[in-house]
């Protein structure tokens, strides 16, 4: 029912009207390699393959040897291009476009690509995990020589990452086991397509100037836009107990924390905003919380967090469905703008506490159940310890814009997996939610070692910030994991290379200090990422 709801929600998506959100699905897009040997229609959400797929320029990639023979598009770059007049035919001049904002929302670009608009550059990107807005109000205003085109030019990610790893000061890792082209390990993890495109949802999100009453709830907040002169970038909802961290186990008998935190970009100045969140089933609304003035920005978020605590025993806890009932509230939190103005979306989650717990056996677990020294490893629901048995599967289609909500597969080195259709194309987390089942979510690290630099860090910071914000709202969410098998590796290169230290601690940089604390400060209710290595072994 909800992949029905979302598509006919985007189908009746209104083409132009003051504070709207429009998505780029219904443009009229067009494909290009790079001597324009071929042009056909593109589309979004997409890659190169699916579209080349349609024209019929080749047969589907997964049969017989055309992972092969279809490396060609792999080596070339592509260019998808679309008129977005039919989005902005009312938004030109100086006097129209003072009283709207006009920004470019994308949810996913893979991955090596320079975006334009209306002839003006907007931004060049590399991290294909990223989401992206821009204000391109003025750009829209004012384009080149009558240029109305958003065009995104990819360019091919296998030799953009050539290019900058022959460089002379890019620092040699050990270890090729997964590296294109000469992938050893095909039939476990799956074809190198190496694809390229807008994979995600995209949307052009136009803001009034104008107060509008009070409207009803939306369900997801990017709607919110549609009748308001904020943009909500990103939102965070997220349930624990009163002094919970990622490293200290919940008193199960304190109250519960709602903490929300919103990105907001506003087309106006708010002076005296507060917020209010509530729960109508079980009638409970909170005081107003208040923050401070937002500022009239639509060049980049302003952040702002609220909460407040509901006693322990008023919720029904959500449980794995195997060991209780999943319940699930949805919570709805409104953004008062003025007295008259306000404007709310609704999310859907629920009551649980998750512990990871790695504390050592008692001398009377060793002695009175023959259990072997060391640290237990299991986890905890709701103060119940539980043994868990799961599976690792890679990505159901190597080609993920073609998946769909019935195509639901999870594999933790392959993708952050999406929370929403209509950001993500599909909803994984939410179907956890609803039938009981545990996720456990990991870092895009995946056997290999990562060497540090500045570009990097800066590239994967918000990465890690955005997906791990996102995916707060989500129950079955029970760890964020930094990678996978990744410790044997550096365990093993620092026994037997001779500069084996320097690849441990920078191991130990990335992970343990860099991604490890970014978790920890964008989560209470999950157990960030775990120390693997400790002193001893280091030493």
């Amino acid at each position: 029912m909800l992949g029905i709801v979302s598509a006919c929600l985007l189908a009746f998506l209104p083409v132009y009207v003051l504070g709207e959100v429009s998505s780029l699905s219904g443009l009229s897009w067009t494909l290009k390699n790079q001597n324009e040997s071929i042009v056909i229609p593109g589309s979004v959400p997409s890659q190169a393959h699916l579209d080349l797929l349609r024209a019929g320029i080749i047969s589907e990639p997964l049969l017989g040897t055309n992972e092969y023979d279809q490396r060609w598009i792999v080596n070339d770059n592509w260019t998808y291009t679309a008129d977005l007049s039919p989005l902005t035919h009312g938004f030109s001049g100086e006097t129209s476009h003072q009283s709207q904002k006009a920004l470019l929302v994308f949810y996913g670009l893979d991955t090596v690509a320079t975006i334009t608009v209306a002839g003006h550059p907007v931004a060049w990107v590399n991290n294909q995990f990223r989401q992206y807005a821009y204000d391109v109000t003025d750009l829209i205003a004012n384009p080149v020589h009558g240029n109305t085109n958003l065009t995104i030019v990819f360019e091919s990610a296998y030799f953009y990452g050539m290019n900058v790893t022959a460089r002379p000061d890019v620092e040699w890792v050990p270890g090729d086991v997964f590296e294109y082209p000469f992938i050893r390990q095909w039939v476990r993890k799956g074809p190198a397509f190496v694809p390229t495109g807008i994979f995600k949802p995209a949307y052009l999100v136009t803001l009034s100037e104008s107060e509008v009453a009070s409207a009803s709830p939306v369900s997801h907040p990017l709607l919110v836009s549609s009748n308001s002169p904020i943009f909500i970038e990103e939102s965070s909802l997220e349930i624990s107990k009163v002094g919970q961290t990622p490293i200290a186990r919940p008193n199960e008998a304190a109250d519960w924390v709602v903490n929300v935190t919103l990105a907001l970009r506003s087309a106006v100045a708010i002076k005296s905003p507060f917020i209010t969140i509530s729960i109508p089933e079980l009638k409970i609304t909170s005081p107003q919380l208040s923050f401070e003035s937002l500022p009239a920005d639509t060049t980049s978020p302003t952040f702002v967090s609220v909460n407040f605590k509901i006693p322990d025993s008023v919720p029904d806890r959500w449980f794995p469905h195997n060991l209780g009932t999943p319940k699930l509230y949805n919570i709805t939190t409104t953004i008062h703008l003025s007295k008259s103005s306000s404007t709310s979306f609704v999310t859907q989650t629920g009551f649980r506490t998750i512990t990871l717990v790695q504390s050592p056996y008692s001398q009377q677990d060793i002695q009175t159940r023959g259990i072997t020294p060391g640290d237990q490893w299991h986890f905890e629901i709701n103060g119940k310890a539980f043994y868990s048995s799961g599976t690792n599967i890679i990505p159901y289609d190597p080609f993920y814009a073609r998946t769909t909500s019935e195509q639901l597969r999870v594999w933790g080195g392959g993708t952050y997996q999406p929370s929403d259709e209509i950001t993500g194309g599909y909803d994984f987390y939410t179907a956890c939610d609803e039938l009981g089942i545990f996720a456990w979510s990991e870092l895009i690290f995946s056997d290999a070692l990562y060497p540090i630099n500045g570009f990097m860090l800066e590239s994967i910071e918000p990465e890690v910030r955005q997906n791990v914000r996102r995916i707060n709202k989500h129950p079955s969410n029970v760890q964020w994991a930094g990678g996978n098998e990744i410790e044997g590796i550096v365990i093993s290169t620092n026994q037997t290379q001779a500069n084996g230290t320097h690849y441990l601690d920078e191991f130990v940089a990335l992970f343990q200090d860099f991604l490890h604390d970014i978790v920890s400060e964008e989560t209470n209710s999950v157990g960030g990422i775990y120390r693997l290595l400790n002193n001893k072994r280091r030493a």
